[in-house]
């Protein structure tokens, strides 16, 4: 398993949940995991996820503060890490700003 992972988040929702203790979005709710990718694979999920969209950061997570199941699933050609259940804030090691085309 990967030390770090990466979740890309709008900076709307961020600014809301920074100070929470959890992190937790509609994915968790509608498929029952949160998205996440390696370093490798950024680039693929923003082209294919969230093309001509501004305001998104992405979050490094270091796994070994999750306390939530982390299982490495197939999609798009990728396996990706999808995290059951929420993220702890404290996960959060960095966050990079996603500069708009």
């Amino acid at each position: 398993m990967n030390k770090f992972i990466f979740h890309v988040v709008d900076s709307e929702i961020w600014e809301k949940v920074q100070y929470n203790e959890f992190y937790e979005n509609e994915s968790l709710k509608s498929v029952g995991f949160i998205h996440a990718c390696t370093e490798d694979q950024i680039a693929f999920v923003l082209k294919t996820h969230f093309n001509g969209k501004s305001g998104l950061l992405i979050l490094k997570l270091n796994t070994e503060k999750l306390k939530s199941k982390i299982k490495y699933e197939a999609a798009d050609g990728y396996t990706f890490p999808h995290i059951f259940g929420p993220i702890e804030i404290s996960a959060v090691e960095l966050i990079f700003e996603i500069n708009s085309p």
